[in-house]
């Protein structure tokens, strides 16, 4: 399926910067969603047995994107930080985040020497207009395990869960369970977690809870940090600009 996937991604970009068609960006998309609304149910719990986690953001400067990876361990340890600046390919449209940003992450992994077994993206998972958000379609790509931690919700309705850290309530979308609204420190705005590919939504919250110091859990928090101190340090490469 990997292979295949990234084949069928990169033939929708071309296909927009030829025609301007979203035609194919949304035959993937509905393709996946039908999969994964049949199967998410039934992902098996991961192996959390010493897990590297690779958190994953995106900054931009113009038309440049800085894709950067934070990689840690289960004890919070930074194992390995990469970057990579590249142009983007595709332009911003909503909902169709994945094909702006995964270009330049489907290349910071050529990069990376040991890989994550389990991804942390900055926005959602299947928490999407068509179960398909940044996590979701990287998790595919990439044939890892994933998680979407939005700061906002997308889509859904759900009921304000308690004040305390680690509470939270279900994120409802289309009659299904699509993630969870968690309250990640006390008496701060809820996050929005969903399942991005093969990780299963009743284990999200006890994984995340270790990660949450602040408001966002560490690896997507530290990986914000890390691509935009590279933006702030590149704004001086004349030829980045």
């Amino acid at each position: 399926m990997r292979q295949i996937g990234i084949q069928l991604f990169y033939k929708a970009i071309d296909e927009y910067n030829k025609n301007q068609s979203l035609e194919i960006a949304i035959k993937i998309q509905n393709r996946y969603a039908n999969i994964i609304k049949n199967n998410y149910k039934k992902w098996e719990e991961c192996n959390l047995n010493n897990p590297l986690i690779g958190g994953i953001d995106i900054a931009f400067v113009k038309n440049n994107i800085i894709a950067g990876i934070v990689i840690l361990d289960s004890f919070l340890n930074v194992t390995e930080k990469k970057f990579i600046i590249t142009k983007a390919k595709f332009p911003y449209i909503p909902g169709f985040l994945s094909f702006r940003e995964l270009d330049a992450i489907i290349q910071l992994f050529d990069k990376i020497q040991n890989k994550p077994n389990i991804l942390c993206f900055d926005g959602q998972g299947i928490a999407h207009p068509r179960f398909m958000g940044i996590a979701t379609h990287g998790g595919i790509l990439l044939d890892i395990p994933s998680i979407g931690i939005g700061k906002t919700k997308l889509v859904g309705n759900y009921q304000e869960p308690p004040l305390n850290k680690g509470s939270k309530s279900a994120l409802l979308y289309q009659n299904l369970q699509v993630g969870w609204v968690y309250r990640s420190k006390t008496n701060t705005k809820p996050i929005f977690l969903s399942p991005g590919w093969k990780f299963p939504l009743a284990q999200i919250p006890d994984f995340i809870l270790p990660f949450c110091k602040y408001r966002i859990p560490e690896p997507t928090r530290l990986a914000h940090n890390y691509v935009n101190q590279v933006k702030k340090n590149q704004l001086f490469n004349k030829d980045f600009m």
